[in-house]
């Protein structure tokens, strides 16, 4: 308490109020510039903001593309892995891999033989005639 001064006089008190006022100017100056930096700063990020928003929709768009490649790429391997023609690859339906697959597989049940078919019996009738006759026996032994 040392520093301490008792103002008596109209003049001390006017000098220590316009020094403590000068001090706050000086703060508000300085928050005053400062506001002013921040507001350029807010301005030039707002317009960075409004440049990309193109810019994001082109990203959104080529994930999807990619996503929707990168889907069609799995059906083909899976329908390729189970025996399954390249045309009937856009059939197979899925959301991951392993239903992609698991979808695959059903689709190629449908598409296998379960045992083969036996030809059927000649039903055409034996010539009567020689000559056709060792013809067809001619071809019958090749």
């Amino acid at each position: 308490m040392e520093d301490f001064q008792v103002i008596d006089t109209q003049e001390k008190l006017n000098a220590v109020v316009s020094e403590r006022v000068s001090r706050e100017h000086k703060k508000h100056e300085a928050l005053r510039t400062e506001n002013e930096e921040l507001k350029a700063k807010i301005s030039d990020l707002n317009s960075q903001v409004e440049a990309s928003k193109p810019l994001k929709s082109q990203v959104e768009e080529l994930t999807g593309k990619v996503k929707s490649h990168e889907m069609r790429e799995l059906k083909i391997k899976s329908a390729l892995k189970h025996g399954l023609p390249y045309s009937l690859a856009e059939r197979i339906s899925g959301d991951d891999e392993k239903s992609i697959d698991e979808d695959a597989k059903t689709l190629a049940e449908y598409f296998k033989s379960t045992k083969p078919v036996a030809p059927l019996k000649n039903t055409e009738s034996e010539p009567k005639d020689s000559k056709n006759a060792a013809y067809l026996n001619l071809i019958k032994n090749l």
